[in-house]
């Protein structure tokens, strides 16, 4: 499947550091499955990230079900993404 090179360009680049202040990095081959964030702070974060997800639901009519959120410690991230995504949701 398409998704392979992009779940072997997440696997090498995750842990690496990716940029500083927000950003996107492309697949080495399709460019348009993976999105790295990374903001000045968690809050910053959680909001880049629920508007990447909802506008990829009503532009290219995804599903949530296609849509993947990972941190390096996503237990950090509890009460925070959650609150953002409810909140764009409305």
């Amino acid at each position: 499947p398409l998704y392979d090179d992009d779940i072997s360009y997440l696997e090498r680049r995750f842990c690496a550091d990716v940029c500083l202040g927000t950003a996107e990095v492309k697949s080495e081959k399709n460019g348009e499955n993976i999105k790295i964030v990374k903001c000045k702070n968690q809050i910053d974060e959680a909001k880049a990230v629920s508007a990447m997800i909802y506008s990829l639901l009503r532009e290219k009519n995804a599903h949530f079900r296609d849509i993947a959120i990972c941190a390096r410690n996503i237990a950090s991230y509890s009460g925070i993404i959650d609150v953002f995504l409810e909140k764009s949701e409305k």
